[in-house]
């Protein structure tokens, strides 16, 4: 189940991060090849640091590629934060602006939890995605909040 949310979530939002990451010289390739560092980007930094904390436990097996989907849903949401993100259960689509925190919030409290869900994986995989789109494009980024201020 946990495969298929990822692969359904990465497959949603990769066709908004390849349009946004779109450069004029290079066209769809480079934008495709930075989608690419993006998710594996996303995956070594939440995997490197999962792998230092928990380097002296012999059973800890949380190497996965969640960490690189919600690096690729983290980047989408700074290109497009009114989007309406669905879960399944809920009818209305919640504000990406406001399903980011809780998100971010809910992985970060649920990190130290015994649980087969690497939720540290997952926070490591968000910061990487907003770290690396504000470093790509951050001009669009800035962009956007002084219109929403204004």
């Amino acid at each position: 189940m946990h495969l298929f949310f990822n692969l359904y979530s990465l497959r949603s939002f990769s066709p908004l991060v390849i349009a946004h990451l779109y450069f004029d010289d290079w066209g769809i390739v480079l934008s495709q090849l930075m989608l690419i560092l993006l998710y594996i980007g996303g995956i070594l930094s939440a995997n490197i640091v999962s792998y230092y904390l928990h380097r002296s436990d012999r059973y800890y097996y949380h190497l996965g590629a969640s960490a690189g989907v919600v690096a690729v849903m983290s980047s989408a949401i700074l290109y497009e934060p009114m989007m309406g993100i669905s879960i399944i259960f809920l009818p209305v689509g919640i504000p990406a602006v406001l399903f980011l925190p809780l998100y971010l919030t809910w992985s970060f409290i649920a990190r130290n939890r015994r649980s087969s869900t690497g939720h540290l994986a997952h926070f490591i995989g968000a910061m990487y995605g907003i770290f690396f789109t504000l470093c790509i494009r951050y001009r669009e980024i800035l962009d956007f909040f002084q219109e929403w201020a204004a």
